[in-house]
């Protein structure tokens, strides 16, 4: 990240640390970006170099099957994920069950490549307690279907749907992007020009967040293929889910 914490950091102690106005730049500085800092401790985060990327696990959708391919120098770690000869099958990355209440100041960013065929492909990204084709229960997630994306949130099953999309390409790099405001009564969704700034859309929901004990979710990526042919439907670079620490741990 060119305009990460640390690089600010560095760029401050740098110009030099032998005298005060140098230190109260980068107490300024750092003081500045305290959220972007929270977020870093905060952050989990894997770039799938291999196949245990904790804390999610590999989750076969009906026979479907991730075999890693070559990465590049921006997409290092690449699985794919490839449909089987069963009607929606697929893969995916989830965590264990439902573990979190969201409630406020939760992110998440995930970098996919769409494959060669959009029509009949499923996928969802972001919080969300489903580990196959099925719609989630409760979440807030990015969906595509047939190329189509857009946000949505769930609670108990009554689903939100963003009043616009985007028609993604196919064969085409992307990052996505949710994030909730500090109670959980928004989520802003942004979809991304691959490793660049550029936004390609971004919309929001205030309806149906679950944010109660009682309606927890997961997180993670989850792709599936209505047809009954094995095909690569899908790939995954880089996911992270960044969880407030509203707990005392020191």
């Amino acid at each position: 990240m060119s305009n990460s914490v640390e690089n600010i950091a560095k760029s401050a102690l740098t110009a030099s640390t032998s005298n005060t106005s140098s230190i109260g730049t980068l107490n300024t500085t750092v003081g500045s970006h305290t959220s972007q800092l929270a977020d870093l401790m905060n952050k989990q985060w894997n770039d799938f170099i291999q196949n245990t990327p904790n804390p999610w696990a590999g989750t076969a959708v009906n026979g479907g099957t991730n075999p890693g391919i070559a990465g590049t120098s921006k997409h290092p770690g690449v699985r794919s994920f490839i449909s089987s000869t069963n009607a929606n099958s697929g893969y995916g990355y989830t965590t264990s069950g439902a573990p979190i209440v969201l409630g406020g100041g939760e992110k998440s960013t995930v970098i996919i490549k769409t494959a060669t065929t959009l029509t009949g492909v499923t996928r969802r990204t972001g919080f969300h307690d489903t580990s196959d084709f099925n719609a989630p229960t409760d979440g807030v997630y990015i969906k595509i279907l047939d190329g189509v994306l857009t946000g949505q949130a769930v609670n108990n099953g009554t689903i939100s749907t963003t009043g616009t999309n985007y028609t993604i390409a196919a064969d085409t790099w992307y990052r996505l992007k949710i994030e909730l405001n500090s109670d959980a009564t928004l989520a802003t969704y942004t979809l991304y020009a691959d490793d660049s700034n550029t936004v390609l859309w971004t919309d929001t929901l205030s309806t149906n967040i679950p944010k109660v004990v009682g309606r927890e979710t997961g997180h993670g990526d989850i792709c599936s293929y209505s047809s009954t042919t094995a095909i690569t439907i899908g790939y995954i670079d880089y996911m992270d889910i960044v969880l407030p620490n509203a707990r005392r741990v020191v």
